[in-house]
């Protein structure tokens, strides 16, 4: 839930922040974004207000960010290290579906390196098993390009002949429940001290659907161990299995349709279908991964621009694919409305223009 408070904070705001602590406990809502957009500082009673509405969220296990734009309120707001604080809104539609900034760095400082890639031990939130395994791309080695028989963005390394195929180690799977991610961030991080950020009620339901990764497993995996299995070197079929329990995983965190990460869910069927053996029929993956990048296309106001951007490509790569030129061209449309203008969107707006011919 995103409030708007552009004119500052006073005595009467306490009354409709006591009526939304009342609604959030009846809700299914994970949080609530306090948007000061557009306020330089506050005053000692408005950051009491704050800090007592943040504790009543958290008492129910809600959370709570704060969108600044004004580096003077930031800066004073991040003093609280217990909130988080945003520049803008498009920050917090990224940080919903995307790791922190400052997680990434964490991690990446403490990798143990495997060629072009970082490795780390993970502990599963779920059943907290400590045998997971995750990989990073070293961001100095590698560059964003595009291959012309590839629908997704490219992370080349800098020595392609000595390096592991990136996308075959994106997905970070839990030997004992199967709990599979690409945010290595919804893993817990023994040796840097960093827990979890899975959304809550995620383990709830992850747990309930423990059965439907486990059912998908049974039919891939010989007598290997899962460790060795889902470990290094994969095998493609382990890749494939594993970017199949990234989808289910991501159906299982979402509560529902509107907040599940539908643009999550196509790229890893994508994935699935990059990594299909021979004679696999194509079609269905691409089909499937349509129905889920229309419906991003679609919730304009769910995902970070970038983001979207990105689904508008991979949706008309997909529709092209099947043969809906049609459609393709409409996407390819709507995207340079959106974007044509905008150079920081030139990398998927070029992409577009490529595909269309």
């Amino acid at each position: 839930m995103v409030v708007e408070c552009r004119n500052g904070l006073d005595a009467a705001d306490a009354a409709w922040m006591r009526e939304i602590l009342a609604q959030v406990r009846d809700s299914t809502w994970a949080g609530v974004v306090l948007d000061l957009s557009g306020q330089e500082e506050m005053d000692p009673s408005g950051r009491r207000m704050l800090a007592n509405f943040h504790k009543g969220l958290a008492e129910q296990g809600r959370a709570f960010e704060v969108v600044a734009d004004f580096e003077t309120l930031r800066e004073g707001l991040l003093m609280d290290h217990s909130i988080m604080v945003l520049q803008n809104l498009s920050e917090l539609k990224r940080s919903i579906h995307e790791m922190a900034p400052e997680r990434l760095q964490a991690l990446l400082s403490t990798g143990a390196r495997n060629s072009n890639l970082l490795g780390f031990r993970l502990r599963c939130p779920v059943c907290r098993c400590e045998e997971a395994r995750g990989w990073l791309p070293d961001p100095a080695r590698h560059r964003s390009t595009w291959i012309s028989n590839e629908i997704t963005i490219q992370l080349q390394p800098d020595d392609p002949e000595n390096s592991f195929p990136v996308d075959a180690y994106s997905v970070a799977v839990c030997p004992e429940c199967l709990f599979a991610a690409t945010r290595m961030d919804w893993f817990d991080s023994p040796s840097i001290h960093l827990p979890a950020t899975l959304p809550e009620g995620s383990i709830e339901r992850l747990t309930k659907s423990f059965a439907r990764r486990r059912a998908m497993v049974q039919d891939v995996v010989a007598e290997t161990p899962l460790s060795a299995f889902f470990g290094m070197p994969r095998l493609d079929r382990a890749v494939q299995c594993a970017w199949a329990l990234a989808e289910e995983s991501l159906r299982a965190v979402g509560r529902d349709r509107s907040s599940t990460d539908g643009f999550g869910i196509g790229v890893s069927i994508l994935m699935q279908a990059k990594f299909a053996k021979e004679g696999e029929d194509l079609n269905r993956f691409y089909s499937a991964a349509y129905v889920w990048l229309r419906q991003v296309v679609d919730q304009v106001g769910n995902y970070a621009e970038d983001r979207l951007a990105e689904a508008h490509v991979y949706l008309l790569s997909v529709a092209l694919a099947l043969g809906r030129e049609s459609e393709a061209g409409q996407v390819h449309r709507q995207a340079v409305e959106r974007w044509g203008k905008d150079p920081e969107m030139a990398i998927w707006l070029d992409r577009a223009r490529e595909l269309m011919g």
